[in-house]
Order: C-alpha cells, then structure tokens, then sequence
C-alpha cells in the first residue's frame, strides 16, 4: 500500500499535529500551572492581608517602624555560672558607665546575692557601681543601659550634687543593677 500524500496534505497533516500538542500541552501543563498560580496569588494575598491586621504591613514605612521597634526591644541573653555570669556582667557594666563618660570611682562591686528564684532555676545577682560625672551623662548612662544584654532591671539610680562645687557641673552617681545567675 503506496499512500501518495501531497505536500498540501503533508502540512495540513504537520498543522494539525502541531495543534493536537499544542491542544495536549495546555491541557495538560499549562492550565495547571496558571491555576497553582492563582492559588499560590491568593494565599499570597491573604497573608498580606494578615500581616496588615497585625500591623507588619509590606510598606517600606511600616517595615522602617518595625526596625526601629526592635531596636528598642531590650534583648537579654540566658544567665551563666555565679562567677562568669558576675565577670561577665561587671565588665558589660564598667563599659558602659565609661563609653558614657562616668569617671568611676571603683570598678563595679558586687554588693549581695538575692535569693533564689525557684520557678526559674536562677538567682538574682545585685551589682553597684559609683562615679563621677555631668548631669547629661548620667542621664545618657541611664538611657543606654537596657542595651546590656546580661541587665535584668535598674534597682537604684542616685545622683547627688555637691552644694560647693555646684559650677562645675558634676555629680556624683550611684547606680544599682541586677542580673540572673545560674
């Protein structure tokens, strides 16, 4: 059986071969693909609309809110052994009270062990530190030192102002801070 096609007949038989496979491909890939996109668009959408309720919305202002509220978040790291965890903290402390300019009349002491925290497995840990210094320091002192991340809470800020020295500016400073210990 000689089948005798034309070269009409020939590309007839290749258009209509090229529709079927194109016909087959949508079908069967690029249909399901656009519908997972659609689907994929709509939780999309949805989880935008969710952050917007909880306030993290996708705009460049909001995410700039959001940068500078974690920056505000103090962050604390977990406590060490008694003795590492006061090194440690009393170092953290004495940086501090010199990056904002406290001339410190001592390295900070230890001044009493708390009692122990039983729900948390800790004890609290109660450090002094005195120094000298101006009004604006110690107030810079004071606003900086969440940014300690051994720093549980402030339990004592004193200033106090030598009456005869009162054109000099400076006070005397003394600050008690708390940590957690192992």
């Amino acid at each position: 059986m000689d089948l005798q096609i034309s070269t009409r007949d020939k590309r007839a038989l290749a258009i209509g071969g090229i529709g079927v496979l194109v016909m087959v491909l949508y079908a069967y890939v690029v249909n399901p693909w656009l519908a997972h996109q659609a689907a994929l668009q709509e939780r999309v959408e949805q989880q935008e609309q969710l952050l917007e309720r909880i306030g993290m919305s996708a705009s460049p202002k909001a995410k700039m809110a959001q940068m500078l509220l974690a920056k505000k978040v103090p962050t604390y790291t977990m406590p060490e052994e008694e003795d590492m965890q006061r090194l440690i903290f009393e170092r953290e402390f004495d940086k501090q009270l010199k990056k904002a300019g406290v001339k410190p009349k001592s390295m900070p002491q230890f001044i009493s062990q708390g009692k122990k925290i039983s729900q948390l497995g800790v004890k609290m840990l109660k450090i002094q530190g005195e120094g000298k210094c101006k009004f604006e320091q110690a107030l810079d002192l004071l606003a900086a030192i969440y940014e300690n991340p051994h720093l549980v809470s402030v339990e004592e800020f004193k200033l106090t102002c030598d009456e005869k020295k009162r054109n000099e500016r400076l006070v005397d400073v003394s600050l008690t801070v708390t940590t957690l210990t192992k």
